[in-house]
């Protein structure tokens, strides 16, 4: 029980130094900025080796994660989708999930913002 206990306490540690390592500051009000879709990537993730590829120029939902230690992935994948919702909740501490993110044009990948 108590081994149960420290390992729960590790994985909580963990969880939330990652989220504390990739939160950036937030201004004023998190909707008058876009969201920086490498960080995305990194938080989700869980690695800062991870970076954002626009598949799809004409969709918010464009984005594909990609592994930047190997070059060749760019091209050849595989790639991850981007959750922009699950970052803006664990970044700027939103209880929910599902409206923690928004975006201004479904036509214009750039758009996304977090409530």
């Amino acid at each position: 029980m108590v081994i149960k206990k420290k390992i729960v306490a590790v994985i909580a540690a963990v969880v939330f130094g990652i989220g504390a390592v990739l939160a950036v500051p937030q201004a004023a009000s998190a909707a008058n900025e876009s969201v920086n879709m490498n960080l995305v990537c990194q938080q989700n993730l869980g690695n800062t080796s991870w970076g954002a590829k626009l598949v799809n120029s004409g969709s918010v939902y464009g984005w594909k994660c990609w592994n930047r230690a190997y070059p060749e992935q760019y091209t050849l994948g595989p790639f991850f989708g981007a959750d922009v919702a699950y970052y803006c909740s664990v970044v700027y501490g939103r209880y929910s999930v599902s409206n923690a993110a928004y975006f201004n044009n479904v036509n214009d990948p750039y758009s996304w913002r977090c409530r």
